[in-house]
Order: structure tokens, then sequence, then C-alpha cells
């Protein structure tokens, strides 16, 4: 059985491309300041029909899921976003060491030509046990072989993931993302906090905070045109 699991279009999770004002009415008043910046993957719209799969480490047969069984939205699983005091660590010993720095050193990448965007810089890190080289790889793989369509989403959350740090805001946490490599690869994010096994995880609980947040970062991505 296939590590990457074939999903219907029935998805229980928020895709960025639903209506960041619609998603964002959730919490009122979702107003930001901050300025953004033309992300280097071009925006590319779902298919009217799509067929969904996640994906974790087996490049093999994300490469054969979406050759031969049609995907065409892969949502690589997992990501996170962390205050840089946190100590919530996704990083497998497995990745390779070159993912690794790139992830480390985020906040000294600039994106080309808008370097007045990124004055302040970001207290938070990337936490992530993909590895992003490999998926840049096979991302322009399947470009070059006629399936430049296929639209590659990232991943929040997870069953006992962790959900949006409290002690970031909107504007940091998207400040992030945008000066990550991650902005880069994929063409969008996936909303997917679930719960955790442990009955008296916070993670449980989805708080009012969390669900405004995840509202204001879906606007700000929608506007920096992922």
């Amino acid at each position: 059985m296939r590590d990457l699991f074939l999903l219907t279009v029935l998805q229980l999770c928020l895709l960025i491309s639903v209506s960041a004002s619609e998603f964002a009415s959730l919490s009122g008043d979702t107003s930001v300041g901050i300025s953004t910046a033309t992300a280097s993957t071009s925006r590319k719209e779902l298919p009217h029909h799509v067929l969904i799969g996640y994906a974790f480490s087996n490049y093999t047969n994300v490469r054969a899921a979406v050759m031969e069984d049609g995907v065409n939205v892969v949502i690589w699983a997992f990501m996170d976003i962390r205050s840089s005091d946190k100590g919530v660590d996704m990083v497998d010993p497995d990745v390779s060491l070159v993912a690794r720095r790139d992830l480390e050193n985020m906040n000294d990448e600039q994106v080309e030509g808008n370097t007045q965007h990124h004055h302040q810089q970001s207290t938070a890190q990337i936490k992530t046990n993909l590895d992003l080289n490999a998926i840049s790889s096979l991302i322009q793989e399947l470009n070059t072989s006629g399936y430049s369509n296929t639209v590659h989403l990232v991943s929040f959350g997870g069953w006992n993931g962790p959900h949006l740090d409290s002690n970031l805001s909107a504007n940091e946490w998207y400040s992030t993302w945008r000066e990550s490599i991650a902005s880069s690869i994929f063409h969008g994010i996936d909303w997917d906090l679930e719960g955790n096994d442990d009955l008296g995880s916070e993670e449980n609980v989805f708080t009012l905070d969390c669900l405004e947040k995840m509202g204001a970062i879906s606007k700000l991505m929608k506007e920096g045109e992922w």
C-alpha cells in the first residue's frame, strides 16, 4: 500500500486556496499591516476536479501517484513555525544537513528585488522533517515531465501535531514563512490542525486566538501570491 494516501475532493482540511475573505470572517477584523513580497513560485489555482494525496517522505510513490494515478494536489506533511524560544522540534536526524542548514539560516534569505520588505528579522523558526531539497528536485522533475499543473502544498498540524504558536502574531508567522526557503518551493499551505491522544493536551482545544490567527495568516498568504 502506498505511503501516499489518496483522498477524495471532500477534504476536511482547509486549503489556502479557499477564499481568504470568507475564512477570515470567522474572526471579524483581521486587518494586518505587514508588507507582502511576490513569491518566487507563481500562484497555481486548484484544478476544477482534484485528487489529493498526502505525502511524507516516499518520493518514488509521490512520483507514481502523480504520473500514474492522476493526483494533481500533493500535500506534504508536516511543517510548523515556532518562536525561537520554543522547544517543539520536528526535525528528524535523517534530514539532510543541507536542508537543515537552509531552515536554520532562513532569516538570512532575501527575496530578490524585495529587500525593502525585510527590515525586521524574524523571531521564529520553521520546524520540519521533510527534506526540502529532495522535494524541490522532485517538483522540478514533475514540471519538466509535463506535470507542471500539479499543486504542491505543505501541511501544518496533523493528529498529535502542534497548533499555532500563541507567542507568534499572524504577521510574525507570515514573515517567517515568506523569508524561508519553503515559500519558494510550495504553492501554498494546508491547515490540518487536529487533536491529540493525550486527553489533557492543550491541542484538544481550538482557541479563538488560534482560529483568528489562521484567518489572518490565510488573508496574508492570499495577498502575498500564495
